[in-house]
């Protein structure tokens, strides 16, 4: 808001024959509930989803408000500054993490708020008798106040995720636990019918009885493969060296003879907190082993990019592809989906029959808000 609309609002308050007579904290409160309007009107220019509905905006709406109130304060006495403390307004104005709001929105959020707030400060010490000193001590109560804000959206943010990684943990799990009965369970079961059917039928039909045998072999190997890949699958602790170097372990560990496989990092892995980059390994995984068992693909690439606000990933093979519309459940589509939307990221899966299949995930990072708010 320019100095002139913080000008108007105070005139409307209290009129034209007072304003002179408004304090700088009077002329900004007057001028408080212009600048929300423009706060909500910025949000939605930029896509947020701080104003997806009335209730998710509300509430950040009052955690603005408390923001202001505190510039508000700072205002008052003269600049004579209250030491870094803090409203109980802001104390008050808890965040509360919604289900599809990232961080970086509301980074965003926070600097637009900054923006629009020093703009009114600028009008509301224009007239007084140290503006500079009264502009410095609000934006340094603004300042504390946003960044308070933001540390605790980012501390109940990270609650969130943790929960949602403790959730996928436990489906997880419970897959495990279908897998070992269906397979593993089943498996054994019908290794033990058939050998029972070798005592019965070796005395008697000795062909008949060395074929129930062939078949037991044939679901031992079968049950063997079953049990490898469950174990790898327990396996959730990533290495020390990060996603990339579990990527290569994985894939050394295939013993691949067809299949070639081209990882490729950009940026630096330690931005990828431990328990974050436990899931993007396990979903890169799941999309390794799409491509060797399911497309018999003869290559395929990983790429893997870190950064502090982000890892995105994308993984590539020429193989046969598959119809995305209706896809099977050996895909593992649905516990790739759960993995990253936990994460707060998204997921994209684009295949053809006949041209391959491309996996691409962006999952959102907590580092940077956490040098910022802190």
């Amino acid at each position: 808001m320019a100095r002139g609309a913080a000008i108007q609002a105070a005139i409307r308050v209290w009129g034209a024959s007072t304003y002179r007579d408004a304090s700088p904290e009077e002329i900004f409160t007057a001028g408080v509930n212009t600048l929300l309007a423009d706060y909500e009107t910025g949000l939605r220019a930029q896509g947020s989803t701080l104003v997806k509905d009335t209730p998710t905006w509300e509430d950040f709406r009052r955690q603005a408000a408390a923001v202001l109130a505190e510039c508000a304060l700072s205002l008052r006495g003269g600049g004579r500054g209250r030491g870094g403390a803090q409203s109980p307004a802001v104390s008050a104005a808890v965040p509360i993490p919604h289900h599809g709001v990232q961080m970086t929105e509301l980074l965003r959020a926070g600097d637009l708020l900054k923006e629009l707030t020093v703009r009114l400060l600028r009008g509301a010490v224009a007239g007084s008798q140290d503006p500079l000193g009264l502009m410095t001590e609000a934006v340094l109560a603004l300042d504390r106040a946003v960044a308070a804000g933001e540390q605790r959206m980012a501390r109940s943010y990270d609650v969130l995720l943790s929960d949602r990684i403790e959730w996928a943990d436990l489906a997880y799990r419970r897959r495990i636990a279908r897998d070992i009965h269906d397979h593993v369970g089943n498996g054994a079961s019908l290794v033990h019918r058939h050998l029972e059917l070798y005592d019965v039928l070796h005395s008697q039909d000795a062909a008949t009885a060395h074929h129930k045998v062939t078949q037991a072999r044939g679901v031992v190997t079968e049950l063997l493969e079953s049990i490898r890949r469950l174990v790898s699958d327990m396996r959730v602790q990533l290495p020390s060296a990060r996603v990339g170097e579990a990527v290569k372990c994985f894939v050394e560990s295939m013993d691949l003879l067809e299949t070639s496989v081209d990882l490729q990092i950009e940026g630096d892995e330690r931005w990828i907190p431990d328990e974050v980059g436990s899931e993007v390994f396990m979903v890169i995984r799941e999309c390794l082993r799409n491509a060797f068992k399911h497309a018999h693909a003869s290559r395929v690439t990983v790429r893997i990019e870190a950064s502090r606000d982000d890892v995105r990933v994308e993984v590539q093979d020429d193989g046969r592809g598959f119809d995305t519309t209706s896809p099977k459940d050996g895909h593992g589509l649905a516990s790739m989906a759960e993995r990253v939307d936990a994460l707060g990221g998204e997921l994209a899966v684009l295949s053809r029959p006949g041209v391959g299949t491309r996996v691409q995930m962006s999952v959102p990072l907590m580092e940077a808000l956490y040098e910022q708010a802190g």
